[in-house]
């Protein structure tokens, strides 16, 4: 549990902190230390990360990727979620768009939180002569479910503006993270 680590002039040694403390950097010219996280703010967090490819050449119907969620049990019926998705996309074509629906998934039962806008024009332009476009979607949502049930956080795609092929997880892997809030 012990950090090895340059002090400026020797290497140096950081002994393992107690349970439940993080490590902190002092900022620029201090050394890295062991802090405990005042309680209040945040509760738990999960994170998961998939690259399995799925695509969508439907205009009108949704395709749900699956494997791209992340499962949270919160503490207590009062608790918030802070439910962050970072999902890459990718288009061949130049006149497509993204749409997605944000879905919670508790016993069952599933709630639609959240429609996007179409996502035009937030694209990469990727290769001379290449009409694929590489981009990612980042999106926040602050939700309360009301449960200590296990908690599911997935979403569908769709490309709104034809039926061109969409993609997620084309190239890159797409990162999920809820975060319980106090």
């Amino acid at each position: 549990g012990d950090i090895y680590y340059n002090n400026g002039s020797a290497i140096a040694r950081l002994g393992a902190g107690t349970s439940g403390q993080l490590l902190q950097t002092g900022g620029s010219g201090a050394n890295p230390s062991w802090t405990t996280v005042a309680s209040g703010a945040f509760g738990q967090m999960v994170f998961n990360t998939n690259d399995t490819t799925y695509s969508n050449s439907s205009q009108s119907t949704y395709v749900r990727a699956t494997n791209c969620k992340v499962d949270i049990t919160p503490s207590s019926a009062s608790k918030s979620i802070l439910v962050m998705f970072n999902v890459n996309l990718r288009s061949t074509y130049t006149d497509s768009s993204f749409q997605h629906k944000l879905i919670r998934i508790i016993g069952g039962t599933e709630t639609v939180l959240r429609t996007t806008s179409s996502i035009y024009d937030y694209e990469h332009y990727a290769g001379t002569g290449s009409n694929n476009r590489y981009w990612h979607s980042t999106q926040f949502f602050v939700d309360a479910p009301n449960t200590t049930s296990q908690v599911t956080y997935t979403f569908e795609f769709r490309n709104a503006h034809n039926t061109n092929a969409i993609y997620v997880n084309n190239d890159d892997q797409s990162q999920f993270m809820a975060l319980e809030i106090n």
